[in-house]
């Protein structure tokens, strides 16, 4: 969900320095946390665009996702973020 809201997240590492990077970055494993580092906030951007979440479970009521899809339409955003084939 907050990889499809674009949302980011502040490290903060050894002797105060902080840096800051995508979710999307940290969970494709572009980006990873250093020796020392931890998550120390999530900003999240405020979207007027609708928004879903669902996800599957192997049983009715609350368990464990199987699957789950989290989908942001922004109108003023052109495309759907997924590069087009050759």
């Amino acid at each position: 969900m907050l990889a499809a809201l674009e949302a980011t997240l502040i490290i903060a590492g050894p002797g105060g320095v902080r840096r800051e990077i995508p979710v999307s970055h940290l969970l494709a494993g572009m980006d990873m946390l250093r020796g020392g580092e931890l998550i120390g906030f999530v900003r999240v951007p405020l979207l007027h665009a609708p928004q879903v979440f669902l996800k599957a479970t192997g049983r009715t009521g609350p368990g464990r996702a199987v699957a789950s899809v989290a989908l942001v339409l922004d109108p003023a955003r052109a495309g759907s973020g997924v590069p087009s084939a050759p």
